[in-house]
Order: structure tokens, then sequence, then C-alpha cells
């Protein structure tokens, strides 16, 4: 009875202030979908495989060090999603928290990521 299906939204960023918990697609993620729903407040439940594919929410969740959300496996990955649907202080504090998270994980930062790759990209420039 808490659970809403709804297709694709023109602009999915509206509708993160009517969701409690992004539940991740499993094998593979949207990484933007993943920042977008942390930056405005959503937690989310990622599951992972061996698969390199799979990971892109363990290593986004890692890098904003809510990796207690990422699972190996679908009996865990519903047993922490009913766990936080239950716990409505720690929903409320990811709420209000998750932005601020997400903006102070260095790891996460588009301009550190951005010198990263002008710097190898210099350095295979003139390694020719």
């Amino acid at each position: 009875h808490r659970v809403d299906f709804e297709g694709i939204a023109d602009d999915p960023m509206t509708k993160y202030p009517d969701v409690d918990i992004l539940l991740g697609t499993y094998p593979a993620m949207d990484s933007v979908r993943i920042l977008d729903a942390l930056y405005m407040g959503v937690p989310m439940i990622a599951m992972y495989g061996q698969r390199r594919d799979t990971k892109s929410g363990l290593s986004i969740l890692k890098r904003a060090k809510l990796e207690e959300f990422s699972v190996d496996n679908s009996q865990d990955y519903i047993a922490k999603a009913v766990a936080l649907a239950r716990d409505f202080d720690k929903l409320d504090t990811l709420h209000k928290e998750l932005r601020g998270r997400l903006q102070s994980a260095t790891e996460l930062r588009p301009v550190k990521w951005a010198r990263k790759l002008e710097t190898k990209i210099r350095e295979l420039v003139y390694m020719r």
C-alpha cells in the first residue's frame, strides 16, 4: 500500500519530493538518476553483483559514505528496503542530510574529476 508505480515523468526532479526511498534497478542503474535522487534527499537501496556494470550504485553510495544501503543479494535488498521504510526517524534524517553529505563527498565533486581527466588527456597527448 506504500508503493506507487508511475511512468516516466517529463521532469523526474519534480517527483523526488514525493519519494521516500529509491529502489535501485538491477543489474544496471542510471548513475545520473542515483546522484539526482541523493541530491534531492532521497536515499536509495542498491544491489550489486560481480559484473562491473552492476556496481554504479555501490560506487556512488561508498563515495557518499552511504555504503550501508548497498547489498549483494536480493534477500538483503528486500530486508534493507523494508527496514528503512519502517524507520521514520532515519528516513527523516536522511531526507534532511543527504544533499549536504553528497556535496561534501570529495570523491563525487565534478571539478575534481574533470581535472583528473584533463591530466590524463595531457599525459596521453604528450606521451606520443
